[in-house]
């Protein structure tokens, strides 16, 4: 396997697993998964999908916990992408550029690749948001 096949093997794990902490993350808030490859459009329609795409940044439960110590959701969806330590900041920031264009009811796909990643994830390096 040549190194771009497994850089792109690669880019779509992580990008799978961070779907699936999405899922799982916004699961007690009963964001539906998406059942089939056309469904997406419908999804991103969906009043839940844009409720988790508007509070990505909230503290998920902050009646539980003092402000310092309750994670928001993108916190929790990087815990669960990366459980066994921090991230780097490339890799915080292609995260979130995956979890935004995921999320976002406007971007129209929730295909990941690089020429749809790469302008979100210079946004955010730009921007220093790494959490």
């Amino acid at each position: 396997m040549q190194f771009a096949d497994h850089y792109r093997h690669t880019r779509r794990s992580l990008t799978e697993k961070i779907k699936n902490a999405v899922y799982q993350v916004f699961a007690p808030k009963k964001l539906p998964t998406i059942k089939s490859i056309g469904a997406w459009i419908e999804w991103k329609k969906l009043p839940m999908t844009k409720w988790a795409f508007e509070h990505l940044d909230d503290p998920i439960d902050p009646l539980l916990y003092s402000d310092e110590n309750s994670k928001t959701y993108i916190e929790s969806i990087i815990e669960k992408v990366f459980p066994d330590g921090s991230p780097s900041n490339d890799s915080t920031v292609f995260i979130m550029a995956v979890v935004t264009l995921f999320l976002d009811p406007h971007s129209g796909t929730v295909e990941m690749n690089e020429k749809i990643l790469s302008p979100k994830m210079k946004i955010y390096l730009v921007r220093g948001c790494y959490i």
